[in-house]
Order: structure tokens, then C-alpha cells, then sequence
């Protein structure tokens, strides 16, 4: 199974460019008026209904953020949209709106002005518009009436009439600029902050000041001009100004605002009621209280307030809104669902109304209805480009990338900034359209330089299409305007790994984390690259398992974590993880196939295929599924089978890399060697740094003779991957057949320290030395090989079990006319040949050859092990014991010797003796593996498990490429009845040398244990197809046919 990384922190195999400019996925704003998830900068031109003050700015209520259900104190709705007090303006605008005609009573307009100021400031919107229409009735030409309606249009959500008199405002006002007064400088700045212009508006407010200091006006016309700046701190000393010149109703208002946006609620509770008395029928103020009563969790005084906002107003959505919000937390869903409709029915134009409703809907699960008001929304009056952007998100959620890019071009046209173009770029790399996602990220960094969630998103997706170059400018250009910050570190990171430049990847992720030590997706990136490229699978696990502890509901990292676990053999934990992912609604047909894997690997092979054909019912053109199934039929030994899985999977995938390598592996096995070069070629063509690829192809070059070409190959996965045990190995049994001994002896060492532990490679090393005539080494090696596995016979190993066909070790020493010459005088020239005697059975000719050697030299003690062990297999105990002892006593600090004794020992029963030498052996050596697994094993035949544990874990501590290990601790786990670690050990064993018969007939019989007869008989068939020994095949049928019958019998 490939090794797969998931580095995408929202758990998708390809992460979004855009997404660290992304919002949370769940609303975040954290109560009914409090703070929203977007900041606070919103464009102070936002139509709003009914209630926005005289300053310009939301002055009813808070800014517009999405319900939440958990606490009543942490409820949201929007007040956005058509004014519902624009009914009762409609109606007077027929009485009262100017004609064509130009009237120049400027005395009486100044009255009427001022009168319609007072109204203003009081909160009686309905007198002020009437008075100041008065006023343009009587002077057409004064601007400052034209600017004062235009506030009062920005209160009743007329975004239409709003532009067209803030534009005769400015129109009216431009000719007097150099001799305008204070007032005029307001109204004029009014006009431009109305228009999104807050930079103008702010010069306009500070020139005014300078000149009238004495500026109520002036100075609640600068507070809200730092309130669509997003400081309320200086909009409230403003405001204070502003009070202490002059005590106005919305003056106060205003600042109970603030105090309600910064959660000073007692504060907010003192200015509205004294807002509310000087005006018992400000019924904004009275909505406003309402909100800032339940974020108290006050709901009783919250109700009664916005009960009677909505009795001095009736058509006044904002206090329909809030309490529909205190409703649905109390659970009376209908009274909820009544008010929405109520503030629906006053105006099916407004946005706040249909949104609200739609996030009801949503948190009830009801997606069509949700969705219906959405799209509502989105044809809905807006002039608040924070809240396009909310809506965009909302359709994301869903994948309506279409709608979603509709919502964000809305935004951007509302007001050109860089947070919906990289919103739009997101839906349209969605929409696989990566040409349009990247004009929008290049205009974004046009529209914002400073952004660092500009460049870094672009960066992203110039990664994801590959070019480099131009992601690697990007991120450099976002880390020089944000030096610190881990998530760009981590994009950078990224990049390196993806680019194979692991230490300046390593660099990154280690400043991340320095910088962040709560980084999940550091550690996360850290982890990946310490598994694909630095081939640390230790500090990997330990990465990832630290990301799944800051980010435990990412499924990603889990999915991940399943996949590391996987690499190291911890089956059943990487069952767990994948289980995990998918309860996080991870892709399936990502995590499906992973976890089939793992459950072949368990040998649990109905789970396996259910696994494969879910996935398959859920994408049956998934290049992935059947490349999944084709590794499972290869670790069953079912290569024909394979092959056709993997046939498929490279028809629906021609360029997958993984795919053409296992059936490069699985035609290998079959001995078909030249389909086997040509997908193995195939494969490093499209992967030129494959080191599976070259590797395999090496093998199959090897088998069918093309030695040099396969020596070539190797060197090219070496190249690829310095630390690439299998490929040492393999070019290492090669040199053999070109009789360059002492670059096989080099390479094959070089494999076993890097962890490949195969018996057949260091009995290849025992034939190099015997060619450079380093007999004694030769001996040694043998006893090595032998150790780990006793009847391995051929040094040929290729795709399938050990191949002895044509040059089995016998044969090839025997070959060997330096070792074969009569009359040597060398007596590790009489070990030698004795070996190769030991390994094909003739142990009676071995002896001799043994005790040749002993009448040379009577000193030297490996011959006494080698005769030892070929009486032991002759169980000629007596005789065999006496000569271990022999060279123990010639060789004491050999612990070789004694653990042979110890096997015999054991073998005899002799456990208390046999436990003694282990002691012995542990003084001399205190590391040393092959001890603890001789003591674990006299534990485990006296069914002292726990103790067989104890030592059986050591074994594995000081050699963790030790089978023998693995298979010691599941016979332990078998004998106390714990069937899972059993299996999990089985496993392992047979990850680390799948060509042992012995520990699939283990793992068959685990499953016997458990009642699984079908996957017992299979673990027994495959028993069998591993070791072909006639007389074990035999009786491996006859288990899998047991096995059989009781499967039927159960059924």
C-alpha cells in the first residue's frame, strides 16, 4: 500500500490556495450583537433597516452575524436590508417629495433644517424626513438637507436614494470648497464616509473641528468615521465630546452601541436608558436594549424590549429578528419561525431577513429550506460587502460553487478588496477553473500588497499547478511582510518537501512550531516529511500523534496517523484512526482503501473486500480502489489476480506511479520479467525519483540475467534515496553473479543496517566472503543467516518466496574452485564447504568437513558450533551439547555458541539450565536481541506468558526488524487468550518477512480461536503457496479444509 500524506489542514487531499483567507466553516460570532466572525470595518454605506442613527453608521443594533442556538446569550441575527420603517416613509414621500422645481427660501429651508435635525437626533426619523423635505421644498440648493436626507435614507435602508443625494451633496457643496464652514465640511464628510470614502470623510471631520471646536455634530460625525475604521475605543471619546457640547438621544445611543460592540453592557444598559429618556419612542434604542438584555441572559427584559420597539414600530424588522432569535433558544420553533415570517412580510427585499431564516433552517437541518432563503438573500437588497462574503461561505459549505462565486463577486463590487477575491478564487478552484482562481489571487495582491493571505494564497495554488518558482517568490514576498508567521512557514515547508529540499523544509516547520507551538498543521507537514523524505518513521509518528492532540476532529491528520501507523505496522491502531477519519466524514474513497489494507494485513480478509466494495459501490472509476485491491491480492500470493486488478487500475489511471510498481511487482512474481522492466520503466519515467521503480526493475533485470543493467537500476534507487535499504540489497546480490565480491559484501551490509533483515541476502554475503576467500567471515555470516531464519537455501531472493531453481548455496559454493581444491591447509576452508554441506541436509558429509577442520586446528570453536548444530538437526543431542560446550569453554565471550546451547537446551527441556547460559550470554552482552527471544521462548513453553512478554519485548526494543520477535510476542498474546494483540503480532511478523510460512499458519490459527474459520482457512492456503514443501503443503490443506468444514457446520 503507497505511503499517503494528507497535509491539507481541512482535511481535503488538495487544499484550497485560498485557504487561509477562509472563515470558519461554523458560525463563530459569539452572541446577538457581539462581535461577528468578519472584522469590524465594514463599509459604512451598509444599508441596514430601520434605525441606523444620524452618525451613518448602525446605530439600532449590532452588526449583522448568524444565529446560534447553544446559548441564549450567544445569539446572532442580521439587521441588514431594506428599512421596515421604510413604510411609513413611503407613505409620506408621496406628500412631501420636492418637485423639479427650484425654490430659494433659504431662511425658511434653514428652519426646516434645523427643526428636521432635532427630530434627527432625537431618533424621530418620521418627523425628520417630513421636516427636511420641507427643507429641499424650499431652497432645491441646499446642501446640507440633502445631506442630512441621505443619513436619513442610510437609517431606512434606501440604498438608491442614499447615493443620489450624498451625490448632491457633493455635487452642491464642491463649488464653495476652500469657503466651506464647519457644518458644511460635515455634511460633506457624511457624504463621502455614506459613499465608502472614509479616508476623505476623516479629513473632512478633523478640518471642521479645527475650525468649531465646539462641534457636537463634528464630533459624532468623526466617532463613526472610526467606527467603520473598526476603534471603538476612539469612536467613544468622540461621543463623550459630542455629550458633554450637547445631550442628544442618539448621541447616547451611539455610545450604548459601542460599549454594547466592546461588551460593556452595564455601560451600553446606562446610555441607552438615558437615550430613551430624553425619548421614550426611540424605538431603536429600545431594540438595541433589547440585545444588550440577552447577552445578559436577561430574556424576560430582552422580550419586553423588543416588544416595545416593535410597538412604536410594527414594521420594525431588527426587534422581529431578536426575538425570533430568543424563540428558537428557548425552543418555541413556531413563535421563531412566525416572527421571521412577520419581518419577511414587512419587506421581501431585505437581506437580514431572509439570511436569518436561512441559518434557522440550517441549524435545524433543514438544508432545502435553508438553501431556498439563502438564494432569497442572495437576490435580496445588500450594500455590506461583509456579509456577501458570509453568504459565499454559507453556499461553500454546501458546494455551490457556482452560487458561492455569485455571493463573492457581489462583495467585490461592493467594494473592491482583496477578502472576496480570494473567496471567488477558492469556489473557482472548486469549479476546477485554476485560470480564473489565478487572475483573481493576481489581482487580489494588486488590490492588497500589504496581504499576506494574498500572496501566500496564490503561492498555494501556483504550488498545486506546479509552478514552483513562481510559489516560492510568493511565500517569500508573504514571510517578508510577516516574518513569524507559522501558517506561511508552513506553506514554505510545503513547498520545500514537495520540491525534495527536506533540510530547508525541516527549517520551516521547526520555526513554525517555535513560533507556534499549538500548530497542528506544523507538526503535521513536519510529520510527513520526516516519513517521505527523511525516512525518520519514529519522529513522524510522533509529529503526527502530536497534531491529532491539538486538532483531534481534523480528519486529515487522522487519516494521516491511520497511514503512519500503517507504515509501521500498527495494524489495529490504524484501523482505529481510519475509523476515526470517516466518523469525520474523510473522502471515502481515500480512507476505504487504507483501511482495507490494513485489515489484509490483519489477514482479515472479508472485512478487506468489504471495505474494497463499498468503495467501489461509491466510485467504481477510482484507479486507487483497484490498485488497493491488487496490494492485498499480492500480500495473499495471488498475483494472477493482481494482475488483473492492476490492470484496471492503471487503464483508469495510465500515470499512476504506485500502480504500475505493484504490477511490475506482481508480473515479477510470476516470473514474467519483461512485462515486469517495462511497468517498472514505465513507472520511473513518470517518477524519475521512484526508488520502488528502480528497484523493481533491478530485481526483474537481475533474474533475467541483464546484470549490468540491473546493477544500473540499482544505482539509480540509491541515488533517489541514499537510505533505501532493498536497493543495497538487491544491487549487493548482483555484483555476485559479476563476481565483484567485495562490492557485494559492502552493499548487502549496508542493507542489513538499514533495517533489511532477509536471510537470503546474508547468505549471499557468506557466498562474497567465500569468493574473496574469507572463510571465517563466510562461516560466521552463514551461522547469521541461519539464525534468522533456518531454512532459508538460496541467496536468489526475487519478487516471491526465496527462488533455488537454478543456484541454491550449496551448488554455488561447490562452485567455487578455490574452496573445493583438495588438500587445504586452511581449516575455515573445511567450515566453509561444512556449511554448504549443513544447508542442503547432508549433515553426515557436513560432520566430516567439520572435524577436518578440527584436526587442522582443535582450537578453532566455530566448528564445534557447526558440527553442533548439524548433530542437533540429527538429534544427537548429547553429542551436539558436548560440542557447544566445547567452543563456549575455547571461546567464552562468544555469545553465538551459547545461545546454540540455549536453543538445545531448550529443546531437551532443560529450562532452568538452558535460562542460566541466556544470563550468561545477557552479561556479555546486555543488547543483545537473540537472547531475549531464546528466554522468551522457554518461557512460553512453560506458559509463563507473562514473563515470555517481558522478554519477547526486549527482543523487539534491541533488533525492531526482528520477525522472530514479532511472532515470540503473538505466540505470548495467543497463550493469554489476547486474540487482537495475537493478531497484531502475527502481522507484524509477516510485514517483516512475508516468506515465513510458519507465521501465517499462527496467524490461521488465532483465527480458529476466534470462530473466523474463513479467514483461518485462508491465512492456511497461503501457508502453503509461501513454503511448497510437499509434506507441509499437505498438511496445511488439511487445516484449511478443517477450517472449511467448520465455516459450513457454523453456517
Amino acid at each position: 500500500m503507497p505511503w499517503l500524506s494528507w497535509t491539507s489542514p481541512c482535511g481535503r487531499a488538495e487544499s484550497p490556495s485560498c485557504r487561509r483567507s477562509s472563515p470558519p466553516c461554523a458560525a463563530t460570532a459569539a452572541d446577538c450583537g457581539g462581535a461577528s466572525d468578519f472584522p469590524a470595518k465594514a463599509a459604512p454605506s451598509a444599508p441596514l433597516s430601520a434605525g441606523r442613527c444620524c452618525s451613518g453608521w448602525v446605530c439600532d443594533g449590532p452588526p449583522a452575524s448568524p444565529i446560534r442556538l447553544e446559548n441564549v446569550t450567544q445569539i446572532h441575527y442580521l439587521a441588514l436590508g431594506m428599512n421596515h420603517y421604510a413604510r411609513w416613509a413611503l407613505i409620506f414621500l408621496t406628500l412631501v417629495m420636492p418637485g423639479p422645481a427650484e425654490a430659494r427660501d433659504q431662511a425658511q429651508a434653514r428652519r426646516f433644517y434645523d427643526e428636521a435635525m432635532t427630530f434627527y437626533l432625537r431618533g424621530d426619523f418620521r418627523a425628520s424626513l417630513k421636516a427636511v423635505n420641507d427643507a429641499i421644498d424650499s431652497d432645491s440648493r441646499m446642501g446640507l438637507a440633502f445631506g442630512l436626507r441621505a443619513r436619513i435614507w442610510h437609517v431606512l435602508g434606501d440604498p438608491l436614494r442614499l447615493e443620489k443625494d450624498c451625490s448632491n451633496t457633493l455635487s452642491m457643496l464642491k463649488p464653495l470648497l476652500g469657503t466651506l464652514n464647519a457644518e458644511e465640511l460635515i455634511a460633506q464628510g457624511s457624504a463621502h464616509l455614506l459613499l465608502g470614502d472614509t479616508k476623505t470623510a476623516m479629513s473632512d471631520f478633523n478640518t471642521a473641528l479645527r475650525a468649531w471646536k465646539q462641534s457636537s455634530e463634528g464630533y459624532a460625525a468623526r466617532a463613526r468615521a472610526w467606527r467603520a475604521q473598526g476603534d471603538h475605543e476612539r469612536e467613544i471619546a468622540d461621543l463623550n465630546e459630542a455629550i458633554k457640547i450637547e445631550s442628544q438621544a442618539l448621541y447616547y445611543h451611539n455610545r450604548g452601541h459601542a460599549n454594547f460592540y466592546l461588551n460593556r453592557l452595564d455601560k451600553a444598559v446606562a446610555d441607552l436608558s438615558i437615550a430613551l429618556k430624553i425619548n421614550r419612542e426611540c424605538y431603536i434604542s429600545w431594540g438595541l436594549l433589547g440585545s444588550v438584555f440577552a447577552r445578559q441572559g436577561d430574556l424576560e427584559r430582552a422580550l419586553k424590549a423588543y416588544n416595545r420597539a416593535i410597538a412604536l414600530n410594527p414594521v420594525y424588522s431588527y426587534a422581529y429578528l431578536g426575538r425570533a432569535a430568543i424563540a428558537l433558544a428557548q425552543g418555541q420553533d413556531r413563535q421563531a419561525f412566525q416572527d421571521f415570517a412577520e419581518a419577511i412580510r414587512t419587506n421581501t427585499r431585505d437581506f437580514s431577513s431572509w439570511f436569518n431564516r436561512a441559518e434557522a433552517y440550517r441549524l435545524k437541518g433543514k438544508k432545502d429550506d435553508a438553501l431556498a432563503d439563502y438564494r432569497q438573500a442572495l437576490g435580496a437588497e445588500l450594500r455590506d460587502p461583509r456579509y456577501a462574503l458570509l453568504l459565499g461561505d454559507r453556499f461553500g459549505q454546501y458546494q455551490l460553487w457556482i452560487e458561492a462565486v455569485a455571493a463573492y463577486s457581489r462583495s467585490y463590487a461592493l467594494a473592491a478588496r482583496s477578502a472576496p477575491l480570494l473567496r471567488r478564487a477558492q469556489a473557482w478552484e472548486a469549479l476546477k477553473k485554476n485560470d480564473r482562481a489565478m487572475a483573481d489571487l493576481s489581482e487580489a495582491v494588486k488590490v492588497d500588497p500589504a496581504s499576506t493571505a494574498a500572496w501566500a494564497s496564490r503561492g498555494n495554488l501556483a504550488m498545486n499547478l506546479g509552478r514552483y518558482e513562481m510559489a516560492l517568490s510568493d511565500f517569500n514576498e508573504a514571510l517578508r511582510l510577516s516574518p513569524d508567521d507559522p501558517a506561511i512557514l508552513v506553506d514554505r515547508g510545503r513547498l520545500y518537501t514537495r520540491t525534495e529540499k527536506a533540510a530547508l523544509a525541516l527549517k520551516d516547520f521547526n520555526t513554525a512550531i517555535a513560533a507556534d507551538p499549538a500548530s497542528a498543521e506544523a507538526y503535521n507537514n513536519r510529520g510527513v516529511l520526516y516519513a517521505n523524505l527523511i525516512k525518520n518513521p519514529d519522529k513522524a509518528l510522533g509529529d503526527i500523534v502530536s497534531a491529532v492532540v491539538l486538532d483531534p476532529q481534523n480528519a486529515g491528520y487522522q487519516f494521516n496517523l491511520g497511514m503512519m501507523r500503517l507504515k509501521v505496522h500498527f495494524f489495529i491502531k490504524a484501523i482505529e484512526s481510519f475509523n476515526t477519519a470517516l466518523q469525520l466524514k474523510a473522502p471515502l474513497a481515500a480512507v476505504l482503501p487504507a483501511r482495507a489494507y490494513a485489515y489484509a494485513q490483519l489477514g482479515d480478509h472479508g472485512a478487506a473486500l468489504r471495505d474494497i466494495q463499498t468503495a467501489l459501490e461509491k466510485d467504481s472509476k477510482n484507479s486507487s480502489v483497484f490498485d488497493a485491491i491488487g496490494s492485498i491480492r499480492m500480500a495473499e500470493h495471488d498475483y494472477e489476480a493482481a494482475v488483473g486488478d492492476l490492470n484496471e487500475a492503471v487503464r483508469l489511471a495510465p500515470e499512476s506511479v504506485p500502480a504500475l510498481i505493484h504490477r511490475g511487482q506482481a508480473y515479477g512474481a510470476m516470473d514474467s520479467f519483461e512485462n515486469a522492466i517495462r511497468d517498472f520503466r514505465r513507472a520511473a519515467e513518470i517518477d524519475p525519483r521512484s526508488r520502488e521503480a528502480w528497484t523493481g526493475s533491478c530485481i526483474a533485470r537481475r533474474l533475467s540475467r541483464d546484470y549490468n543493467g540491473a546493477v544500473k537500476d540499482c544505482s539509480q534507487a540509491i541515488e533517489a534515496d541514499p537510505s533505501h535499504g532493498p536497493a543495497y540489497l538487491h544491487r549487493g546480490l548482483t555484483y555476485l553473479h559479476l563476481d565483484e565480491a567485495t562490492r557485494a559484501i559492502s552493499d548487502i551490509n549496508n542493507a542489513y543496517q538499514l533495517g533489511v533483515r532477509q536471510a537470503e541476502g546474508l547468505l549471499g554475503q557468506s557466498y562474497g566472503h567465500a569468493m574473496a576467500k574469507q572463510y571465517r567471515e563466510a562461516h560466521k555470516t552463514y551461522l547469521a543467516a541461519t539464525a534468522l531464519e533456518p531454512d532459508t537455501r538460496t541467496f536468489q531472493a526475487g519478487f516471491e518466496v526465496p527462488r533455488g531453481e537454478a543456484e541454491d548455496y550449496f551448488t554455488a559454493m561447490t562452485n567455487l574452485k578455490t574452496l573445493m581444491a583438495p588438500e587445504v591447509a586452511d581449516p575455515y576452508v573445511y567450515l566453509a564447504r561444512a556449511d554448504a554441506l549443513h544447508n542442503s541436509g547432508n549433515y553426515d558429509k557436513a560432520i566430516l568437513e567439520y572435524t577436518k577442520a578440527l584436526q587442522i586446528d582443535a582450537s578453532v570453536s566455530e566448528a564445534y558450533v557447526g558440527r553442533g548444530n548439524c548433530l542437533f538437526a540429527q538429534e544427537s543431542y548429547d553429542g551436539a551439547q558436548r560440542d557447544f560446550t566445547r567452543a563456549i569453554e575455547l571461546d567464552p565471550e562468544d555469545t553465538s555458541s551459547r545461545l546454540r546451547l540455549v536453543t538445545l537446551l531448550t529443546a531437551r527441556g532443560h529450562y532452568k539450565t538452558a535460562i542460566a547460559q541466556v544470563r550468561a550470554a545477557l552479561k556479555l552482552d546486555g543488547r543483545n536481541s537473540e537472547a531475549f527471544l531464546r528466554a522468551g521462548n522457554i518461557y512460553c513453553l512453560q506458559k509463563l506468558y507473562p514473563r515470555a512478554l517481558d522478554n519477547y519485548h526486549l527482543a523487539a526494543k534491541f533488533d525492531p526488524a526482528s520477525a522472530a520477535a514479532q511472532n515470540g510476542l503473538g505466540l505470548a498474546y495467543f497463550g493469554l487468550r489476547k486474540y487482537p494483540d495475537a493478531l497484531e503480532r502475527f502481522s507484524r511478523a509477516i510485514a517483516l518477512n512475508p516468506n515465513s510460512d510458519r507465521f501465517y499458519r499462527n496467524r490461521g490459527s488465532v483465527y480458529m480461536d476466534l470462530g473466523q474459520f474463513a479467514n483461518a482457512a485462508f491465512e492456511f492456503k497461503i501457508a502453503g503457496r509461501v513454503n511448497t514443501d510437499p509434506s507441509l503443503v499437505e498438511e496445511y490443506q488439511k487445516l484449511a479444509k478443517d477450517a472449511q468444514a467448520r465455516l459450513s457446520a457454523g453456517k
